[in-house]
């Protein structure tokens, strides 16, 4: 896979606003599991860790920032999604929502781990 460096204006600019995103982050797709573990390897913390009831603030973060962009591809319904996430989807709407309102306010720790994963050079 190009690095995004590597890729022409013309390539990135006929790809829709879900693969841009998918692209930045290193993601070639859109499926939960890869976006979990692209996650996961990119804040270094244990795949079964993250999925699990935790707590952590770490996980809990790491969490939300999967099923945000999980979200974002909007291939997959709140349902689906929480099937994979062993959640509720009524936890992924918050989630959701959460991710949301976190990158709006810019929250700094939230940010910083978000950048994390959505730059991998």
């Amino acid at each position: 896979m190009l690095g995004l460096k590597d890729m022409t204006v013309e390539i990135y600019a006929g790809l829709d606003a879900r693969d841009r995103m998918l692209f930045k982050a290193g993601i070639t797709t859109d499926n939960p599991h890869e976006i979990l573990v692209h996650t996961c390897n990119m804040l270094e913390l244990d795949y079964a860790d993250v999925l699990s009831r935790k707590r952590d603030k770490a996980l809990v973060t790491a969490r939300m920032i999967a099923i945000g962009l999980t979200c974002k591809c909007n291939i997959y319904t709140l349902k689906e999604i929480g099937k994979f996430y062993n959640r509720d989807h009524t936890t992924i709407i918050y989630n959701r929502d959460t991710f949301n309102d976190l990158v709006e306010i810019k929250d700094r720790y939230f940010t910083s781990k978000l950048n994390k994963v959505m730059i991998s050079e």
